[in-house]
């Protein structure tokens, strides 16, 4: 029992230094009040890994595990940003696509007045997500084509290009990605960005051997009367059920060192040390610039081809990263922040759902964003108090949104709220 209790309390990685206190604090507390049952930070600065360290466990029904820095998580909408955009980006750079592609050249019966640029920035009009009990039920289980038939569907009562974050969108993706290549997206995934940058724990299904290392999930109901623990399974319905695991919009399992790997190539995408000797970058730096940067147009959208810059969904970013960090999160309670000013990148991996999905860990992500930020301090970074000069917000919106959300349409909706 004192063993089981030591795993929750104090946390295991690289040895504790005095200025990641906080950043400790922040994820034992989220751990003791039962908001995530385990969690692994790490924090990437340059091309090395600065900070490393697991909290609580990464099971805890039916029995207690330990978390470990080396557990595997189920990235959720990770995946977007990690896998199905990365590889896009690849066909972009290969000159075998374009964003201004219409989105009705690979997939005939799509609407066709949607772009690549569209999906890649949820501005497709597409819906959030769809009803997988009705599809299910429907089609059966996997059903792939037909989910795309639906989406198809879906993508002709399109009503504006406002931002709406949409699971479609990366699974229309996916099939792009398929058809042009000619591979399923995971074996392309693999070959495109996983075998380069030697990340040796991420895979999409991942096979019986890894289940060791695996965190699991939500204890989901099954039928009138059976429950079924998610474990390496993944958890997102619609890539679970209907894209049978390997799905654009999630099904990506992986570690704090493999996503460190990527985060190190990003931050530093001309640096020869951004990988290890032997590997080679996935994507030139010009594509890695152009990726992480809002396309001309798209502004109010607040996303790059793939990345949250400044729209709702950007916690991770914090109040106080620079104003080129950029960000995703997945709903299992996973995220990744980096700060191309800082050459920071913050990598938040939980099982937030297990065994019972609630709460929330965006408070989390924030918390953590802004104190790393305070660890490696600009001296150019805005502060939002200054922002009050033409017209002031009340403190609790300065607290609770990033500089960059605080200016046009969303700072209008904030006063009138």
């Amino acid at each position: 029992m004192l063993v089981l209790l030591s795993c929750v309390l104090f946390s295991v990685g690289l040895l504790a230094q005095p200025r990641w206190a906080e950043v400790d604090s922040l994820a034992q507390d989220a751990v003791r009040r039962g908001v995530v049952p385990g969690a692994v930070v790490c924090v990437v600065k340059g091309d090395t890994v600065a900070y490393l360290r697991a909290f609580g466990n990464r099971q805890v029904y039916p029995l207690t595990l330990p978390m470990t820095t080396n557990t595997i998580f189920d990235i959720a909408s990770l995946s977007k940003t990690v896998g199905t955009a990365m590889v896009v980006m690849t066909l972009l750079e290969q000159h075998k696509l374009s964003i201004d592609d219409k989105v009705s050249d690979y997939i005939a019966e799509f609407n066709d007045s949607v772009t690549i640029a569209h999906l890649l920035t949820h501005t497709s009009g597409l819906p959030s997500y769809l009803n997988v009990k009705r599809m299910e039920a429907a089609y059966g289980s996997p059903a792939p084509d037909s989910l795309l038939s639906e989406i198809c569907a879906a993508s002709k009562k399109r009503r504006d290009e406002h931002f709406r974050y949409s699971c479609l969108n990366f699974i229309a993706l996916q099939h792009i990605v398929e058809r042009v290549t000619g591979e399923p997206l995971d074996v392309y995934y693999r070959h495109a960005v996983v075998l380069p940058l030697g990340m040796s724990h991420t895979a999409y299904c991942p096979p019986q051997e890894w289940l060791p290392q695996v965190a699991p999930t939500e204890n989901i109901r099954e039928g009138r009367h059976s429950r079924r623990l998610l474990h390496g399974v993944v958890h997102d319905p619609l890539a679970r059920v209907m894209n049978g695991g390997v799905s654009g919009n999630a099904g990506l399992f992986s570690t704090a060192s493999d996503l460190a790997r990527l985060c190190r190539f990003l931050l530093n995408p001309s640096s020869s040390t951004a990988v290890v000797a032997g590997y080679t970058a996935p994507l030139s730096a010009a594509t890695v610039e152009r990726m992480t940067t809002i396309p001309i147009g798209f502004e109010d959208s607040g996303r790059t081809l793939g990345w949250d810059s400044h729209s709702d969904y950007n916690a991770p970013v914090g109040q106080l990263l620079s104003d080129k960090a950029y960000c995703h999160s997945g709903y299992t309670g996973t995220s990744i922040a980096i700060d191309p000013e800082r050459k920071v990148a913050i990598i938040i991996l939980t099982n937030r759902v297990h065994p019972v999905d609630k709460g929330s860990v965006n408070p989390l992500r924030r918390q953590i964003a802004n104190a790393v930020a305070k660890i490696y301090p600009l001296a150019d970074i805005p502060d939002v108090t200054k922002l009050q000069f033409y017209c002031p917000l009340p403190d609790s919106v300065l607290q609770q949104h990033h500089p960059r959300q605080l200016f046009g349409k969303r700072r209008r909706r904030l006063l009138r709220n």
